[in-house]
């Protein structure tokens, strides 16, 4: 009986190379809930937390900014590969809209300020590939 590919071991491994390129660039993609929230008293930062989560329903939205962000090791998670990447990812969310509160006050000519950054809970398509991660914050459309 012939096989698929023919009796010719040439034909043979190109077709399982085919197989292997194929599988070899998968991407995985899933959709995490992100917030940041940060605290600045008196220009020394007193908390940060940057919160990523798996998204546990499905998110509905058009895919807009975009970042790229390298791997390590082919084998790291999407969150640490953030967490290496923090200051990259931080201002990429300020390019995408913070919410600023600052309070300000004086006593006796002692001035003391409170300034606390927050970036709302928002959905973002996070692909995973062997090398890099692209995250892509997903943008909701109106439906009227």
């Amino acid at each position: 009986m012939r096989s698929f590919y023919g009796n010719n071991p040439f034909s043979i491994s190109i077709g399982i190379l085919r197989i292997i390129l194929l599988y070899s660039s998968v991407a995985y993609t899933d959709e995490y809930l992100i917030s940041y929230n940060s605290s600045v008293k008196n220009s020394i930062l007193i908390y940060q937390n940057l919160s990523i989560t798996l998204a546990m329903q499905k998110c509905f939205g058009k895919q807009s900014d975009t970042l790229i962000l390298t791997k390590t090791s082919q084998k790291e998670t999407v969150k640490k590969t953030i967490f290496t990447h923090e200051d990259k990812f931080i201002a990429f969310l300020y390019n995408l809209g913070i919410d600023i509160h600052s309070y300000t006050t004086n006593i006796n000519y002692i001035e003391n300020s409170f300034t606390t950054l927050t970036f709302k809970t928002q959905c973002f398509n996070i692909e995973s590939f062997d090398s890099y991660i692209k995250i892509s914050i997903l943008q909701e459309t109106n439906n009227k």
